[in-house]
């Protein structure tokens, strides 16, 4: 593992489990919506998931850069902001069908990668 101290081994294996997790998480939801479930969705609903996608991407914004993984904290940076940004059912459905599929993808190569380094 290039780059990480040998202390710190055993967290940065448990930040790419979390990342795995988190990551699944997000691509659950994502083919949720993709499925086209979203119209019987409630506001106060949609306004849940909003806010946990948010809080999803914070958290692992707050893993990678710990880890100093500067695309993993853009990416995440990028969902955090997107899902705090957004207000009303209608623009946040729009970002679940259109941006997260794509944040997700995003997140599972380079989990991906970091799997491959270790």
């Amino acid at each position: 593992m290039a780059g990480i101290p040998p202390e710190l081994e055993a967290a940065y294996h448990v930040f790419l489990e979390e990342l795995k997790k988190h990551s699944s998480a997000l691509a659950q939801i994502s083919s949720e919506f993709q499925a086209s479930t979203q119209i019987t969705r409630s506001a106060e609903e949609v306004e849940k998931i909003r806010r946990s996608l948010q809080h999803k991407f914070h958290t692992i914004r707050g893993g990678a850069g710990f880890f100093q993984l500067d695309l993993i904290v853009s990416i995440a940076t990028e969902g955090e902001l997107l899902f705090a940004s957004l207000a009303g059912k209608d623009l946040i459905l729009k970002a679940l069908g259109e941006s997260l599929p794509t944040l997700v993808e995003r997140l599972r190569e380079e989990n991906k990668k970091l799997s491959l380094e270790n």
